[in-house]
């Protein structure tokens, strides 16, 4: 749905049957089940929604994913270092600001909020975006 509500595929919403798609939100005025129609639309039975691109799709709710992936790779990075004999210190969220030089106050803000995110999760009456990214790769993988 659009932030005025709206139906970003207008083309599923005339095929699915009325359907809650948020708290209050019913869209639809076809006679397909939602679910039935994500059947069709994965084996090439119904054409994609007309507006079906990178564009629409590319509205995704931030996902808390980065903090999670940095720490990894800043992990795997100092292990990798190490099986070659050296040694890296930089693992984490407050080493990494420790050591950076940012050039303002909100980029050091920015990453400050990173170091203190406790759950990958939005919080969670919001949207998620992690399963958002997901579909997206997999939207993207199919074409």
């Amino acid at each position: 749905m659009t932030a005025d509500g709206k139906p970003v595929y207008p083309d599923v919403a005339a095929a699915v049957k009325p359907t809650a798609f948020a708290p209050g939100k019913i869209i639809g005025t076809g006679t397909m089940k939602p679910i039935d129609y994500l059947v069709a639309l994965a084996e090439g039975k119904v054409p994609p929604p007309s507006n079906l691109n990178i564009k629409t799709i590319q509205q995704q709710q931030e996902s808390m994913a980065f903090r999670f992936h940095f720490v990894q790779y800043a992990q795997r990075r100092a292990a990798d270092w190490k099986a070659r004999g050296f040694t890296e210190t930089l693992v984490d969220f407050p080493t990494l600001n420790a050591r950076s030089k940012f050039w303002g106050d909100d980029q050091r803000a920015g990453f400050q909020n990173w170091e203190d995110i406790d759950d990958i999760r939005n919080p969670l009456n919001e949207r998620q975006g992690i399963n958002e990214r997901i579909m997206l790769r997999e939207l993207l993988a199919a074409r």
